[in-house]
């Protein structure tokens, strides 16, 4: 990584410590890795993100991700949180002292000041709503019991699609909203490699805790440890991705760019860190 790289980063994590601050459930050792991929995929970012509403969404995803792992919160009261925040997205205002809904509420916010809002509102919208259905799934005691029955939700619950919406609504242009059908095909694609990646990286954590991945689907399968089973899964996963976002054509080609950007950094990512300890300053030229 290079000097003019970290900096970069340190620009972004700067920002983004208004936000942790503000927000005491945001974890701040996540700021470099968002950092880190925004800087990969978006280095204009000044100008095609001057507000960093994708790394921002990024880092809320993460605090969700967080409440909806806190065993300690009942399912009952978690999808009722869960409504609290289809409501925000819908256009009610946050409920007091909820910091997780306030901050949901000014990203959107920043999101209706974006052109493409008023054409890709809905679908950003039902993306939200898909994201706390795959989570909300992860609760489930019964075992999947198949790996395409697991993905069904768990593309959902990394969060990719959601994500790639936004960058639609940053990049994108109005002449590619025919193609919306084409773009969820290739959204649908990038977030299946994207979570075999990340079990692949997080698997023996998840382990521990006693939660199912990918691994542990093909593992009860009797694929082994279910290693060598999810890494042949994610190159197939990785070969239908290429397909289909080469059937997207904007008008710039930004928006495909940054989405082939995502997909190469979070699979080399993944290889070797993760979002809560990644350090860039202590990674070499």
């Amino acid at each position: 990584m290079n000097e003019l790289t970290k900096q970069q980063i340190d620009a972004i994590v700067a920002r983004l410590a208004a936000t942790a601050q503000r927000y005491p459930f945001v974890r701040a050792e996540r700021l470099p890795a968002i950092a880190l991929l925004t800087a990969t995929r978006m280095p204009n970012w000044p100008t095609e993100d001057p507000l960093l509403i994708g790394p921002r969404q990024m880092l809320w995803g993460f605090a969700l991700d967080d409440l909806s792992d806190d065993w300690s919160v009942s399912l009952n009261a978690l999808l009722a949180r869960y409504a609290t925040l289809r409501a925000v997205v819908g256009g009610a205002l946050p409920p007091q002292g909820d910091g997780l809904a306030e901050m949901l509420y000014e990203l959107v916010a920043d999101l209706h000041t974006r052109p493409l809002w008023p054409q890709l509102a809905d679908t950003w919208r039902a993306s939200f709503s898909d994201l706390l259905t795959g989570m909300a799934a992860e609760r489930d005691p019964i075992p999947p019991a198949s790996v395409e029955e697991y993905m069904a939700h768990a593309h959902l619950s990394i969060g990719a699609m959601q994500d790639s919406w936004t960058l639609f609504l940053l990049v994108g242009d109005v002449a590619s909203l025919p193609q919306l059908p084409i773009i969820t095909s290739a959204l649908r694609a990038e977030a299946r490699v994207i979570r075999f990646s990340n079990d692949l990286n997080s698997a023996e954590r998840e382990r521990l805790e006693g939660k199912q991945n990918a691994l542990t689907v093909f593992a009860s399968q009797g694929y082994g440890d279910g290693r060598a089973a999810t890494e042949a899964a994610l190159e197939q996963a990785l070969a239908t991705y290429r397909h289909a976002i080469a059937q997207v054509h904007t008008r710039t080609g930004r928006f495909e760019q940054c989405i082939d950007l995502t997909v190469d950094a979070a699979m080399a990512f993944y290889q070797h860190s993760t979002f809560h300890e990644f350090k860039h300053r202590e990674v070499g030229a």
